[in-house]
């Protein structure tokens, strides 16, 4: 995977544990992500990585967790500032950071089932910044009868009837022109078809 200016090796490891963990005293799945040559300083996009993992097939599930922000040098020293967007909220622009306008046709959204098994599918939505931009996207899917979604990643979901609207994380909240992110979905039940996917557009 490359990103950051670098190439990065995807790996997954099992955390076997009877101590605290990120859900009482469960085993989990622990991500990383490690690149290939060392440096001394730079930037990562934690959104960026997460995103790599997801399309790897590293389920991430949903974000119902606060999240900490930490770094650990491994075999070295150093420090680090750390920038956060959460709750919904983007962070403070750059000021050399165009921000794109708001508008309804700012983006494109296409589907693709990326896993099917009996009784259930994982489907991906990508999403496209137009020709200006866009922030704060939103896309509205509707299900068919029968199917229930039971996770959604790099993504916010709310209801009305069957329509799932879903909204940024918040670290995938903005694109440039051309510029692409994605969020997925586990659909549960024996009906397999592909959700309608309404026009993207912003909140």
């Amino acid at each position: 995977m490359n990103a950051d200016g670098g190439t990065y090796t995807l790996l997954e490891s099992t955390r076997m544990t009877n101590a605290p963990s990120v859900e009482g005293t469960k085993t989990f799945q622990q991500y990383w992500s490690v690149r290939t040559s060392h440096r001394s300083s730079g930037t990562i996009d934690t959104g960026t990585h997460f995103d790599a993992w997801q399309r790897a097939g590293m389920q991430l599930g949903s974000f119902n967790y606060y999240v900490i922000m930490a770094t650990e040098g491994y075999q070295s020293s150093g420090s680090s500032n750390i920038r956060l967007n959460s709750g919904g909220t983007d962070p403070e622009p750059d000021p050399d950071e165009t921000t794109p306008p708001p508008g309804t046709g700012a983006c494109t959204a296409k589907y693709a089932t990326t896993s099917q098994w009996n009784g259930g599918h994982n489907g991906e939505v990508t999403i496209t910044g137009g020709s200006s931009g866009v922030r704060n996207w939103k896309v509205p899917l509707t299900f068919a009868s029968g199917q229930t979604v039971t996770a959604v990643w790099n993504g916010t979901a709310s209801w009305s009837g069957n329509v799932m609207t879903v909204t940024p994380a918040g670290h995938n909240s903005t694109l440039s022109a051309g510029q692409s992110t994605s969020f997925g979905f586990t659909v549960n039940g024996s009906n397999t078809t592909a959700p309608s996917v309404g026009s993207c557009g912003t909140g």
